[in-house]
């Protein structure tokens, strides 16, 4: 595995929550096809953000993340850390970003099936 790792994008289904459920981080179809394999049931997320960072494991042993039009990292956990890092706010409008350019995020494979995540700069 390379140590630079791969960029994925904030995600949401249009139904967010206060709890964090509604969101995940999308991961392109070369970057899955690199950094996971199909044989794993889960991989750890060690999110680290500036205010709050916390470590979840993701299920993907799902149809939908290995078919090529979803593709998404989805838990309640990665919700909290969004929120709490002001990554999305909440009020009428769950979404800060605009439509199209979602939040970029920084995978580096830290040991199989973990990866570290940071926020990756907004120009980068």
């Amino acid at each position: 595995m390379g140590r630079k790792g791969f960029v994925a994008t904030a995600w949401t289904n249009g139904q967010q929550r206060e709890t964090g459920a509604g969101y995940g981080l999308k991961v392109e179809i070369a970057d899955r096809d690199t950094f996971f394999d199909k044989s794993w049931k889960t991989v750890k997320l060690n999110l680290v953000g500036t205010v709050n960072s916390r470590m979840t494991e993701v299920n993907i042993e799902k149809c939908s993340f290995w078919n090529d039009i979803c593709r998404e990292l989805i838990s309640k956990d990665i919700g909290r850390w969004f929120i709490d890092n002001k990554f999305v706010f909440i009020d009428n409008e769950f979404v800060p970003w605009p439509k199209g350019c979602p939040p970029r995020f920084r995978f580096v494979p830290t040991n199989e099936r973990e990866f570290e995540v940071k926020r990756e700069p907004a120009y980068a």
